[in-house]
Parts: structure tokens; sequence; C-alpha cells
């Protein structure tokens, strides 16, 4: 790939019309969004690969499923699947007195493994007066996918008859951690999306491969597959499919923690680490601070006592 493919493909993920209607056939206020937000050419032209750049994104999503068919294999599912980049620094005793210890009052936010939650070491917080609000993992500070949630990535969607006769609002609302509900709920969304509204009816261009009996990791397996020897890019960031499926495939539940930087949306999903690990705007909380130029001193921003930043 030379920097004119580079520029060339730059230039067809900033077109939605060009990409996420004609290709992925899934013209919404979200891809919209990715449009609009996608790498300039400048942002990219300053990495020192632009090419290696681009194709880690893809790389980077296609190893997610292949990681997960692993676990087929061994049937057991971890407490969490932690996905951090190679300049990532964690202090895994921290992650683990925090996710796996008995919560106490500072934690009561913070749920069993098995309650499907996906949580952003800093979550990244779009502006909530939008439509199609929109949060995600930031910068590489990592993404953490409670075993809960794994389960329903991997979870078989059979959609039966009896449970697809009739589109039930209070369903699609619930946030209940029954799993049956989210195979209800990822049903209606793939096989009677035209009768959904915003933000139910809100794809990537996924549905398109769905077929009963399909899970979620079958789905993004095909709907990656088809990018293999095609012409057409793949026009998101990494970050950004976790956020996804986390917001907009209930892979997690509803944060309705007090964060004052939070704000309550049913495509709100994506949860902070440490509960206040947020960024927004120029407001900088929690683990953010360490890192990537957000904190108070850019030059030794990744301090000792962190629990997870990103040089």
């Amino acid at each position: 790939m030379t920097w004119l493919n580079v520029k060339s493909h730059l230039k067809t993920c900033q077109t939605a019309k060009r990409y996420w209607h004609r290709v992925m056939k899934s013209p919404n206020g979200l891809t919209e969004k990715f449009a609009s937000m996608y790498a300039s050419e400048a942002w990219v032209g300053r990495k020192a690969s632009p090419v290696g750049w681009l194709c880690a994104q893809r790389r980077f999503v296609g190893s997610f499923m292949k990681w997960m068919q692993l676990y087929l294999i061994e049937t057991n599912l971890p407490d969490y699947l932690i996905i951090v980049d190679d300049d990532t620094y964690m202090n895994i005793q921290h992650i683990t007195e925090y996710l796996l210890q008995q919560p106490g009052p500072k934690k009561s936010h913070v749920q069993s493994p098995q309650i499907p939650v996906v949580y952003a070491g800093c979550k990244r917080i779009g502006d909530p007066r939008s439509e199609s609000f929109w949060n995600f993992p930031f910068g590489g500070f990592g993404t953490f996918l409670s075993q809960g949630s794994l389960r329903r990535w991997m979870r078989p969607l059979h959609c039966h008859k009896n449970t697809t006769s009739n589109i039930s609002v209070i369903a699609l609302n619930d946030d209940n951690i029954n799993d049956s509900i989210f195979e209800y709920n990822m049903c209606q969304k793939y096989l009677h999306i035209e009768k959904l509204s915003n933000p139910h009816n809100i794809t990537i261009g996924e549905s398109h491969h769905f077929k009963t009996g399909d899970s979620l990791n079958k789905v993004f397996t095909k709907y990656m597959g088809s990018l293999v020897g095609s012409t057409q890019p793949f026009c998101l960031h990494s970050d950004w499919f976790f956020g996804y499926v986390a917001n907009y495939l209930n892979l997690s539940r509803i944060d309705n923690s007090a964060s004052n930087l939070n704000f309550v949306s049913p495509n709100n999903r994506l949860h902070a680490l440490l509960g206040d690990s947020t960024f927004y705007r120029r407001q900088v909380q929690g683990q953010c601070m360490h890192g990537n130029g957000l904190g108070p001193n850019k030059n030794d921003a990744c301090k000792g006592n962190a629990t997870i930043c990103h040089y």
C-alpha cells in the first residue's frame, strides 16, 4: 500500500454516502458520525507508519473474533478479557482488587464478572445532545469485557418464532441481565429492523450477514471476511468497534454511575474503569489523566501510582 492508497482509503471512509450508505448499506446517525470523525490525512500522516496504522485497525478486530473462537474449544470463559495496546501500562494488582474483590462502598457500581459489563480504561464521551449519543474506549487505555459480556458475544441467536413474533418496546428497553431477553432483542434488531426506531435500529451493516443460529462472533467473522480480497476499506477505528458492540448490541448493562461526566441513555452502556475515568471535551478525570498528553503534566503523565496509562 502506498501513500496514495492511504489517501484514497481515508477519503472513502470520510464520505458516508460512498461507504456506509452504498457499501455497508447502513445509513444512520451513528455511521454518519463515524464518517465525520474518521482519521484525517494530517493525523494519519504523523504516524510512524500510516500504512501500518490502517492495517492494524482491521487486524485488531479480526483477531478478537479468532481469539474468541478459541474459547469454544476451551469452553471456559475468563472472568474478564482485557484488551490493551502493547505500549499500555497496567497495574494488574489494582485491576484485580477493583474488579474481583468484594465491592466496597466506593465500588458499589462494580458488578460480578457474570454480569454483562464492558469497561473502558478511559471512556471518551460524546455530545449527549446528539441523537446518536456516542462513547468509546479512548486512546489505548484498554477495554475490559466481563464473562457475562463474552457469554453474550458467543451465544447462538436461534430466534425461534415464539420469541420474534411481536415487537415489544418493554423488552427492547429492558436492562435485564437475562440472556434470553438479550437474544430476543438481538433477533428483533436483525430480523425486524425496519420496525424499530433509534437507537434500536442502528447497525454498522453486520445485520446483512446474520443467519438464524449465528452468534455475534459468527456474524462479525462473516462481516470482516466480506472485506478480505475486496477493494473496500475497513472504516472503523478499532476502539470504535468495542464502543459499538457495548452500546448498541447490548453487550453491556446501561451505565447509571454517578460520575458528573456521565449521561444516562439507553445506548450509554460502556462503563468507565474505577467509575470516573472519563474524557469529555476538555474535562479529564481518573485514569484518563495518565497518558496521551491529557494530564496536567504532559511530559510525565504516567505515574507509578496509576492503575492504567498509555504512553
